[in-house]
């Protein structure tokens, strides 16, 4: 699975990013959020990079959007679709191995971040086996997740911290650089730690 918060599939060099991806890693998924792009030409772009599967979530503008490409080694039933994620069953093909995952692009305005959390939750309630929800949740948990710019939102953090407690979810852990996100402005600009991967406890059980 492959996860990319790259904001410019009109991008010229897009496709060679795409198919430098694919030939390292072979994703059976490919996920893009905030691809910015929106209406026809989001099937062209699709074609082009060779996934026979896909569903999206239309971008408003500037603003959100996901997309979701898989191969035909995956069976992926579709079980919600919100303005802020995709919520989806993924099949092996190969095995009986099967998870749940949701990916993410959460809203920069605040009642909209709010009501992600309960949506959220109310999948938390349904989901019986792995469950993976992963990229831009758009949130930091603590003031050591950012570096630069206003003060944080505590109760921003609250919420989120809460949420990851109710529904007994945990980082799966990164590697690379600390934060994901940077913002250019005086001062050095802004750093965040926005996409991450989170599981619950069966996760951690089968993988």
């Amino acid at each position: 699975i492959i996860c990319w918060n790259f904001q410019r599939a009109g991008h010229p060099h897009f496709y060679n990013f795409v198919k430098e991806y694919k030939k390292e890693f072979s994703p059976n998924l490919f996920c893009l959020l905030k691809p910015r792009v929106s209406g026809a030409r989001v099937d062209d772009i699709i074609t082009k990079i060779r996934y026979p599967n896909s569903l999206r979530v239309e971008a408003n503008g500037f603003a959100g959007g996901i997309w979701l490409c898989w191969n035909g080694d995956l069976m992926v039933d579709i079980f919600n679709i919100h303005s802020q994620v995709v919520h989806v069953k993924i099949c092996s093909m190969m095995s009986s191995d099967h998870f749940f995952c949701s990916i993410v692009c959460r809203s920069p305005h605040a009642a909209k971040r709010r009501e992600l959390w309960h949506f959220l939750s109310s999948l938390a309630i349904l989901v019986e086996g792995p469950w993976m929800l992963a990229d831009d949740f758009n949130s930091i948990l603590d003031g050591d997740e950012r570096k630069g710019g206003a003060s944080i939102s505590h109760v921003g953090c609250k919420w989120f911290g809460e949420f990851l407690f109710d529904n007994a979810l945990r980082d799966l852990g990164a590697s690379g650089a600390k934060f994901t996100w940077y913002r250019e402005g005086h001062r050095g600009g802004l750093f965040e730690r926005l996409d991450r991967v989170f599981t619950n406890e069966a996760w951690v059980h089968n993988f």
